[in-house]
């Protein structure tokens, strides 16, 4: 079985100022314990209009969790 957690606000904050730093995805990964990819997609999914900022971030992503369809167990 696969664990994961979800990115907290304290490491988008930490993404969003590595970035503004021009720091590498891959040493954003390596200081936060995470995959590349992981940030990579945090990125690709989270950035809006005016580049990838952090409270934009945190608000799309539970958007994204409240908006995913439920699994609905039929009785019958």
């Amino acid at each position: 079985m696969n664990t994961f957690n979800h990115l907290t606000q304290e490491e988008r904050f930490y993404i969003y100022t590595q970035l503004k730093q021009g720091v590498s995805k891959n040493q954003i990964a390596i200081t936060l314990g995470r995959h590349k990819s992981t940030i990579g997609r945090e990125i690709t999914r989270n950035t809006g209009q005016c580049g990838y900022r952090y409270k934009q971030a945190e608000r799309i992503a539970k958007q994204r969790h409240i908006d995913k369809p439920k699994n609905i167990k039929d009785d019958g």
